[in-house]
């Protein structure tokens, strides 16, 4: 069929999708009632139908994101779609290869050359059969389900004094007792074989921990299992003699777990009892395993500095997301404090304040309104502008956010924007690239562009330009003003688009970039002779305009700076 007649099937669903989008994230979370778990369905189905005919899998792009202190180039590698709708999962390494394990438990190996392997690596059972099979007879048929939260949350590499291992989360369901638990599993790892050359089966995997109570299905609005709450994240002590896994609270919160059991009544967050809401350390030379602190809610991302220091992220529910430095037997709060609030907007029912944090342990930052944090990483050696801070992804945020950390204290959270993707999980290889998965099945390859790539690329063309020395610094000194509104590296709008996207390209349709109703409206594209129009006088090229006038009169440096905008457009940087 031909490219048009997709390209409008994709808008019509686009359009058809767009109600249904609009409701399901304005409540910044994953959907919990019956409506949302529904239109999140139907969200999900729209959006691999558009992926299927719009995508080629076996295409690797390059995309540019812009950050403050450097450009990111992000090579762009298609995962294939799963076979039911849902979204989880995490990425690790090992050698050099990212290991990807989707929501349902397919394992890939990947490089950022495009090349992407279905491992013959088979995960554990977490009982997806025995969950549909009950999901249809009474008394469950009658609860709201969403299949795809049964699901493998996360996936980590340990590599250390007790061995080689890959370690998997995932939620399961007990058939015989009819509940759910969050388990980390293990899987020996030969020394020195590439994951894509592995063969494993379900039993060559071992439990390493498993949560206790069992949970059984809830009735009401929410969900019965309600996964997305789960938390499920691994990460490691420097010396690698401790695991921590991070474990939601399942939204059994005290006032809406609607089920005959003795730990409803009260926030299993704060139960002592209950490993749900809790970051649990396991010793790897014993196996044994303990809370380390309390008071989480949907704790989605957690890793360690290399001074020891434990960080996490997570979920509040209406505003309140958090950032947490972990110490050993601190309870954090939820949900007797938290910053946010119930998704109808009220004071969370068994809250001790509202909206004040005095009792327990303070987050070190929270994001109102909420942006879902997700994971999270420490950055070491990406690039001495980024080296020690740590990096968040979202999910309703649609952004990556880039924390600085001084002490116990967030110095800056800069909001990347990464296009309109859900950020599942973030981790640096040990060539220091960093690798996002996304909720749209993407694997992300980032890479730093200098900051100053763009003006060392002028400088050295200028340098070669055969010009007189006062042409040169004249063109020199327009284009600097220039830079106090405009970059000269791909992918980096300011104030104004990067003039990158400028030479032989439509006027005002560089993409991203929000431009005034003036630039928007008007037609053409901007060749050699227009550029130079518009830099003698902007408002009589397009009236109305924000360009102030660069006020350039001499024709050599008109000359000089459209060859600038020029090569800069053919540049491939």
């Amino acid at each position: 069929m031909k490219t048009w007649i997709w390209a409008t099937i994709a808008v019509l669903c686009v359009v058809l999708s767009f109600g249904a989008g609009l409701m399901i994230f304005a409540m910044n979370r994953e959907a919990d009632n019956a409506a949302f778990t529904f239109l999140n369905r139907v969200a999900d189905k729209i959006t691999r139908t558009i992926s299927a005919v719009t995508e080629d899998p076996e295409a690797a792009r390059t995309e540019y994101f812009p950050s403050i202190h450097l450009g990111l180039e992000g090579r762009v590698v298609t995962v294939p779609r799963a076979s039911r709708p849902g979204a989880a999962g995490g990425i690790t390494n090992v050698g050099d290869e990212v290991v990807l394990t989707t929501f349902e438990g397919k394992i890939y190996t990947a490089r950022a050359d495009g090349t992407l392997t279905e491992t013959r690596i088979t995960t554990p059972d977490h009982g997806i059969d025995a969950y549909i099979a009950a999901s249809k007879r009474p008394p469950y048929d009658s609860m709201n389900h969403s299949i795809g939260r049964l699901r493998y949350n996360g996936i980590a590499h340990y590599d250390g004094p007790h061995g080689s291992a890959l370690l998997l989360s995932y939620i399961k369901y007990h058939d015989a007792e009819e509940c759910v638990t969050s388990v980390v599993s293990e899987l020996p790892l030969p020394n020195g074989t590439p994951a894509s050359q592995l063969e494993a089966g379900p039993k060559d995997w071992s439990v390493l921990y498993e949560t206790a109570p069992c949970l059984p299905m809830k009735a009401g609005p929410h969900l019965a299992i309600q996964g997305d709450e789960s938390g499920g994240r691994i990460a490691f002590s420097p010396d690698g003699e401790k695991t921590y896994f991070s474990v939601g609270d399942f939204g059994w919160n005290g006032w809406d777990a609607i089920v005959d059991h003795p730990l409803a009544p009260t926030p299993v967050a704060q139960n002592d009892a209950a490993d749900y809401g809790k970051i649990i350390e396991i010793d790897m030379a014993t196996r044994e395993a303990r809370h380390i602190s309390k008071g989480h809610r949907n704790p989605q991302g957690i890793a360690v500095d290399p001074a020891g220091n434990i960080w996490e992220v997570e979920h509040g529910p209406r505003g309140g997301d958090e950032l947490n430095l972990i110490e050993d037997g601190n309870n954090y709060g939820w949900p007797f404090e938290t910053y946010g609030t119930d998704y109808n907007g009220a004071p969370i029912p068994v809250a001790t304040s509202y909206a004040q944090h005095d009792r327990f342990t303070k987050p070190v930052f929270t994001w109102l309104p909420s942006v879902a944090t997700c994971a999270l990483t420490v950055v070491r050696g990406f690039h001495p502008a980024w080296d020690g801070d740590l990096l968040a992804t979202t999910l309703n945020g649609r952004m990556l956010i880039r924390i600085r950390i001084d002490g116990k204290r967030a110095v800056f959270a800069e909001r990347i924007p990464v296009g309109n993707r859900r950020i599942r999980d973030v981790h640096q290889l040990p060539d220091d690239t960093i690798v996002l998965w996304t909720d749209s099945h993407e694997l992300i390859f980032l890479s730093p562009l200098e900051g100053g790539e763009g003006e060392q690329f002028i400088d050295r063309h200028l340098a070669a330009m055969d010009l007189p020395e006062d042409t040169r610094t004249a063109i020199a000194a327009a284009l600097d003003h220039c830079s106090d509104c405009h970059s000269f590296s791909r992918g980096e709008n300011r104030i104004g688009p990067s003039l990158t996207n400028v030479f032989d390209e439509p006027v005002g349709r560089a993409d991203p970039f929000e431009y005034s109703e003036a630039m928007a409206s008007a037609s053409g594209e901007w060749t050699a002779e227009r550029l130079k129009a518009f830099l003698r006088d902007p408002e009589a090229e397009i009236p109305g305009t924000a360009m102030p006038d660069p006020e350039i009169e001499d024709e050599a440096v008109l000359d000089g700076v459209v060859e600038i905008l020029k090569v800069l457009h053919e540049q491939e940087w």
